[in-house]
């Protein structure tokens, strides 16, 4: 018996998964103290490839042949990342309005700040990753319409040149992250070569894995230790350390990721993250510091056991419970009227 055809790709959506839930734990990693060097541990790894990753798949998925021209394209990503933008930010200025004025928050938290980072983008808030998608997908447009696989392998290597360039003698924060486009395009590029060249069933093997892990734990370690100030590379904040140290670490550590996410197949939950990481990632932040509200006493009490297995277990107990959280609001996007906010069409069944 055949399976239907669909046109998702469910090891993407498991790598998806696995990659927004380490974002989510990531940043409740940053989030809470006391880590007895667990930080520096872990950080470091994840924050390699996890948002990598996503620019990656993004152009393993891209596809310039189904618009009829680029107005038609333009279009469609004003209505799937620009709107999206606008919603999340819109929910980003209401929930700190909460904050200031019914919970009352220490923290540094501004309502004109929040307006002037959002119209600015200077790599602010995690809407900096949509702000770069935009401009990564405006220009791969022109460029994956070349039939020439020589020719896109150039441009990878002239925006290779021209991020390392960047991070050599420039090192600034863009208006509207124009400089993280630089260092994003590669990534968008090499996964959107590695579907057309029809490769990556060669590729992503099992068999690889170990050399794939090697080469990118090499690249990396050697990217923090020859870098000056480098803890990790933080893409958000513009920290890549040495770019083509950047590059490799980031690519064999997507490879291994995509190697075994296509061997495994699929994990329910982890997939449907995956499938709907737009929501999970742009309002898992708002979740968190709502979370950390409450949750960050409890763990500042908790004094008496030793540190580090108390940080990983608040670490992962908030990341599930907003994984959690997100799910519902996934659902109550996806299933009303409110999907209309997040580019999708709503289907009244």
């Amino acid at each position: 018996m055949h399976k239907l055809r669909t046109d998702r790709i469910e090891w993407l959506d498991l790598a998806k998964g696995f990659a927004i839930f380490l974002i989510i734990f990531a940043h409740c990693m940053e989030w809470y103290s006391s880590d007895m060097g667990v930080k520096s541990q872990l950080l470091p790894i994840i924050y390699s490839f996890h948002v990598p990753l996503f620019f990656f798949v993004s152009g393993f998925l891209f596809s310039v042949d189904k618009y009829k021209n680029f107005w038609k394209f333009l279009l469609k990503i004003i209505k799937t990342i620009l709107l999206p933008y606008l919603t999340f930010a819109i929910i980003l200025i209401l929930s700190d309005v909460v904050k200031i004025y019914v919970l009352h928050t220490k923290d540094n938290v501004s309502i004109i700040g929040d307006i002037k980072g959002i119209l600015l983008q200077q790599h602010f808030n995690n809407l900096w990753f949509l702000a770069t998608l935009f401009f990564v997908q405006i220009i791969s447009y022109f460029i994956c319409k070349i039939k020439n696989v020589k020719i896109i392998f150039i441009f990878i290597s002239v925006f290779i040149a021209a991020s390392y360039l960047y991070e050599l003698f420039i090192d600034k924060l863009l208006y509207w992250c124009i400089d993280e486009v630089l260092f994003t395009i590669p990534l968008f590029l090499f996964g959107f070569l590695l579907k057309k060249l029809n490769f990556y069933d060669n590729i992503l093997k099992i068999k690889f894995l170990p050399l794939f892990l090697i080469i990118s734990f090499t690249a990396n370690y050697l990217n923090i230790y020859l870098s000056k100030d480098l803890n990790f590379v933080n893409m958000c904040k513009g920290y890549f350390g040495n770019v083509l140290l950047f590059y490799i670490s980031a690519l064999f550590a997507i490879l291994s990721v995509l190697a075994v996410c296509k061997k495994i197949g699929s994990i329910s939950p982890i997939n449907y993250m995956g499938k709907n990481s737009l929501v999970y990632y742009g309002l898992h932040i708002i979740v968190l510091t709502f979370l950390f509200h409450f949750l960050n006493p409890i763990y500042c009490r908790l004094n008496n056991i030793p540190h580090m297995y108390i940080y990983i277990s608040f670490c992962l107990v908030t990341a599930v419970l907003i994984s959690l959280i997100m799910t519902i609001v996934n659902i109550i996007f996806i299933k009303t009227p409110l999907c209309v906010l997040i580019g999708k069409k709503y289907k009244n069944n």
